[in-house]
Order: C-alpha cells, then sequence, then structure tokens
C-alpha cells in the first residue's frame, strides 16, 4: 500500500483518526428510548418468537409469557418470555446493532431484541438470555448471555450440564426486570402519567392479555399458536390464561384479494364490542368500540397488527361519527420483504412516504 505524502514537504503524511467507539451504556438508554410502554418490548420479543416458530416449522407452536410482581420499592416487574423454537441460532448476530438473525418479514430492523430489552431495562444491568440449539442439547450445554450489554466484545457463558431454566420444550429463555413506569403507559387515553393514576398488577395484566389477542388474532388462529400468559403476583400463587383471539363481531362484511399487492381485504359494519371483562377477549376497552378512535382501517403483515384506526390517510377525509361502524381490516399477506412498506422501529406504525404503502391504501 502506497505511502501518504504531503506535497508541499515531501514528507509522509500521517493519516489521523477520531475514535468514535461509543459508550456501551449510552447507546443501551438510547436505544431504548423508542419505545413508549412495555407492550412494545413485549410485541418485539413475540415477534422474535413467531418468526422462529413458523420459519423453521417447529411442531410445537407455544409461547409463555410470564409477569412476576416484586416488592422493590420501585414497583418492578420481571418478564420472561420463552418459546418452542429451535432456539437462537446466531447469538452474535441477534445482539449486534444493525444486524438480525432473519427468519421473517418480522425481523426488519436489526434493532428489535436489543431495542426491547433496553427498553425495559434503561439501567442495563438485569436481564439474560438463554438460548440451546439442538446441538446444545445434545452436549447437555446451555449458552447464557447477561447484562451488562457490551459494544464490541460482549461476554457469555457456556454452561454445562446445568439446569434450563425454562419449560423442557422450550429453547429460548429471555428474562428481563422491568422498570416500573413502562407499565403505567398502557391506559388506552395514554392519561396514566398526567394523572398519577396507578394500575393494579392484575390491571397491567388484563391490558397486556388484550394487547397479545388483538396484535395477533390471525396468527392465532391461522396458524394454531398457543400464547400463554402466566401471572406470578407477590402475595398469592401464579394464574395462567391462554390468549384468545381478540376479534370484531361483524354485522355483515365482505372479502376480497389482490395478489399483485399480496392483500387480503375484510370490511363490512361491526357492532359495538362488549364491556371489558378481565382476562376475556370476547370484549375489549380499546378495540372493535364502533367509535371514531376504534374504527376505519387496520392494517397488518401477516396476520401482525401493525396499525389501526387509519382513515384521513386513506380517504383524504376527516373521520366522523357517521363512519363509527366502519371497519377495514387489510393483511399484507408474503414472505418478501421488499413487498412490505417499512415500519417504524417501534413497529406500530408505517413509515410515512414509503410508495409501497401509498399503493395498498
Amino acid at each position: 500500500m502506497p505511502k501518504m505524502v504531503n506535497e508541499e514537504t515531501g514528507m509522509e503524511k500521517k493519516e489521523l483518526f477520531l475514535d468514535t467507539t461509543p459508550d456501551s451504556d449510552s447507546i443501551w438508554k438510547e436505544i431504548g428510548g423508542n419505545y413508549e410502554n412495555v407492550q412494545q418490548s413485549i410485541n418485539e420479543l413475540v415477534d422474535n418468537s413467531v418468526s422462529n416458530i413458523l420459519f423453521k416449522g417447529s411442531e410445537k407452536k407455544q409461547i409463555n409469557i410470564t409477569l412476576e410482581e416484586t416488592n422493590d420499592i420501585d414497583g418492578s416487574i420481571n418478564l420472561t418470555i420463552e418459546d418452542s423454537g429451535e432456539g437462537i441460532e446466531n447469538a452474535e448476530d441477534a445482539l449486534t446493532l444493525g444486524k438480525s438473525e432473519i427468519y421473517s418479514v418480522f425481523n426488519e430492523h436489526g434493532f428489535g431484541l436489543k431495542q426491547a430489552l433496553a427498553a425495559a431495562n434503561p439501567s442495563n444491568n438485569n436481564w439474560a438470555i438463554y438460548k440451546r440449539s439442538q446441538n446444545d442439547r445434545n452436549s447437555k450445554q446451555i449458552v447464557a448471555v447477561k447484562a451488562p450489554y457490551v459494544i464490541g466484545k460482549q461476554p457469555y457463558e457456556i454452561l454445562p450440564n446445568s439446569k434450563w431454566p425454562g419449560q423442557k420444550w422450550s429453547n429460548t429463555f429471555i428474562t428481563v426486570k422491568c422498570d416500573s413506569r413502562l407499565f403505567q403507559n398502557l391506559s388506552s387515553v395514554e392519561t396514566s402519567v398526567r394523572n398519577s393514576s396507578k394500575f393494579s398488577f392484575e390491571a397491567i395484566a388484563d391490558r397486556i392479555y388484550e394487547e397479545l389477542g388483538f396484535t395477533y388474532s390471525k396468527i392465532i388462529q391461522k396458524e394454531n399458536l398457543k400464547i400463554t400468559l402466566i401471572l406470578k403476583p407477590a402475595n398469592s400463587g401464579p394464574e395462567e390464561y391462554v390468549v384468545t383471539p381478540l376479534l370484531p363481531r361483524w354485522l355483515q362484511n365482505f372479502e376480497l384479494e389482490n395478489d399483485e399487492l399480496n392483500i387480503f381485504c375484510s370490511f363490512g359494519q361491526i357492532e359495538k364490542s362488549l364491556t371489558r371483562q378481565p382476562f376475556n377477549n370476547r370484549t375489549s376497552s380499546k378495540y372493535y368500540k364502533a367509535d371514531i378512535f376504534s374504527s376505519g382501517v387496520e392494517v397488518r403483515v401477516n396476520g401482525r397488527t401493525i396499525e389501526f384506526n387509519k382513515f384521513e390517510e386513506i380517504f383524504g377525509k376527516k373521520n366522523h361519527s357517521n363512519y363509527n361502524s366502519l371497519l377495514v381490516q387489510v393483511d399484507i399477506i408474503t414472505d418478501d420483504k421488499n413487498k412490505v412498506p417499512e415500519t417504524r422501529t417501534t413497529k406500530n406504525g408505517f413509515r410515512v412516504g414509503d410508495e409501497r404503502l401509498d399503493a395498498i391504501y
């Protein structure tokens, strides 16, 4: 390689560098700052589980989500997610910013796993990932990666002959101690912070149960996926609830398919959903209320809800109470990432200006 020479002095020119290596804790806090509530962290982790289970054709389709109430003064809650997929194949890619294990269109940004953990545990001091592939099972070992997150050289452990922390059928087990404030932003009108109201542990769990039933309703139905929410209150025994799909009550509906745009569409009139009863997804506190805030258009990708209550963006007119019973469910069905509009990193909406989104609208 030729030397760099200063043209004026004829002397060898020394190349200068700025050290731009980021601080791991600062980046950790920054990437987690996009999420507004713990449900977004849960959805991201569930997306990874769904991708692993469906892409690799696992016979068992099971995801367990555990919420464990603590008596800590800060009211933190321990969150655990485990699934019956084949396990994280490449932990290095999974934990490298901008990379991910690409199983499906749900693995889009390369920040999901890291972002979900960072939002839940901004202190970067209490999370762990345990994984085992079939080779690990044969070798009777577990691979463990634990907090803190480190950019560059992330420590990990290989645990021989150790007891698996989860169910016999699971191959990925993720646990994180969550900041209690993220659980207090699950209100349908997001008033909790402003009026200082506090949700009980059961109320938090029910809102998460409802969101899971809404977000993954089509996948639960079509793929026979079993999602179980397990609650461990601080002062009583555990409770288990199998998540059922939260569906609209159609008065009349029609269906159409568009192969060019890879969409399946259901549309028509809906009846107001029944008043919410805890852990009963035949009822709802937020969805399918036949009002301005829950009608319009709902857009999904392979059954997973990305956004809902779209109206003006599509029809070019303000939503009005005359349209309260109108519901349009658009599902983009494809395994080709290039056919899906780009989503926000939080996956609760599409990026504005994407031509693919304009075409679908």
